[in-house]
């Protein structure tokens, strides 16, 4: 029973968290990139990003039009020569909009993600946008 309490506890409190962190996503921006993740191109934080609010999203659903609204902004930024990449990105879209229930347009996004990856023979990609196109016809009930 103490470890059941113990578990609840940190669910409540990683809860807190990440709607603290939230709160402050708006408040953050000093124009200065965190040597951290400078490496990093602005593409590829945008990417993860948008695969943050999926997650995000599939919880807490108040934050699917936040993850549509980046991840469309993402797909409209994406650069056209980067296009193995782009595949994650419009495997999250694909994601978003199911978890928004919009099957039709998380069909046509996954449709594209598995052709995207089946044409740069990604296998990372091809099996995220495959997992994506199955939940999606699963919910389609086909």
């Amino acid at each position: 029973m103490q470890l059941l309490t113990h578990a609840t506890d940190n669910v409540h409190n990683a809860s807190a968290a990440l709607n603290e962190a939230w709160r402050l996503l708006c408040h953050c921006d000093d124009g200065e990139i965190p040597p951290c993740t400078g490496c990093i191109s602005s593409m590829e934080i945008s990417k993860w990003a948008g695969h943050a609010f999926v997650r995000l999203a599939t919880k807490r659903p108040q934050y699917t039009s936040d993850g549509i609204e980046a991840l469309e902004e993402d797909r409209a930024d994406w650069p056209r020569g980067a296009r193995r990449g782009s595949a994650g990105v419009i495997t999250a879209s694909a994601r978003i909009y199911l978890a928004n229930g919009d099957l039709d347009q998380a069909a046509r996004h996954a449709a594209d993600a598995v052709r995207i990856a089946t044409d740069t023979d990604s296998a990372r990609n091809f099996t995220l946008a495959f997992a994506a196109q199955s939940a999606t016809t699963r919910r389609h009930g086909l």
